[in-house]
């Protein structure tokens, strides 16, 4: 019964952990930078982007997919373009 209501506890940390990332992660969504070049999130790019390993495949999801600049992986897992307001 402890070991139960243990991994119940922890289950719930878990779930608080990744809800609250997102929630910080979704407000920072699109960001305007500097000379009128835009930071958003990719909503092409399927997967965990891992950096540097996958820098290539965001590179090309966010010119070719969504013509954008440029696109990098973060330390969030996710990948960023970048590209005209």
């Amino acid at each position: 019964m402890e070991k139960k209501s243990l991994a119940e506890l922890c289950f719930l940390f878990l779930v608080f952990f990744v809800t609250k990332k997102n929630v910080v992660i979704e407000t920072r969504a699109s960001e305007v930078l500097s000379d009128g070049v835009c930071m958003s999130l990719s909503g092409t790019f399927n997967g965990l982007c891992i950096p540097p390993f996958m820098n290539n495949r965001c590179d090309k999801s966010c010119k070719n997919k969504e013509h954008k600049y440029y696109g990098k992986c973060w330390q969030d897992l996710r990948c960023w373009c970048y590209g005209e307001c």
